[in-house]
């Protein structure tokens, strides 16, 4: 499935009304695996969209966020990142380089973390922080 019906179908799943602007914003995010920030997808749409706002942006990746279309990453510095993936994973974040990794875990891992978590918990979040290997 090519990126454009794949933004779609996502957008469908949650809810969300696939306006041009969502469906390009979510496009770029799954073209684009990197945890950006708001004003990194501004930056990467504006050549295609050259009407498209910076407050356009920031809202339609916080109704994403709030619609569980896409995470968002809190990993102590600013600005907050996003993440398509939502399937689980942790991250780790280099202090040098300032890149954050995907982490793969293992589903009995998650499957314990979820046991100490309640079933109401909003978010849950796994960051490792250190020094990547080609910093180090």
């Amino acid at each position: 499935m090519d990126t454009l019906h794949q933004a779609i179908e996502i957008l469908r799943r949650y809810s969300i009304r696939p306006s041009h602007q969502r469906v390009a914003v979510m496009e770029y995010l799954i073209e684009h695996p990197s945890h950006n920030t708001a004003d990194e997808v501004y930056d990467g749409l504006l050549s295609e969209m050259p009407t498209l706002s910076k407050t356009t942006i920031y809202n339609t990746l916080h109704l994403f966020k709030n619609s569980g279309a896409v995470s968002a990453l809190h990993i102590g510095v600013e600005p907050m990142r996003f993440d398509s993936i939502i399937e689980p994973h942790a991250h780790f974040y280099c202090n040098v380089c300032h890149r954050i990794h995907d982490v793969d875990m293992d589903k009995e891992l998650w499957q314990q973390v979820r046991h100490i978590v309640p079933d109401k918990a909003e978010e849950l979040q796994i960051l490792f922080r250190g020094v990547c290997a080609e910093c180090s």
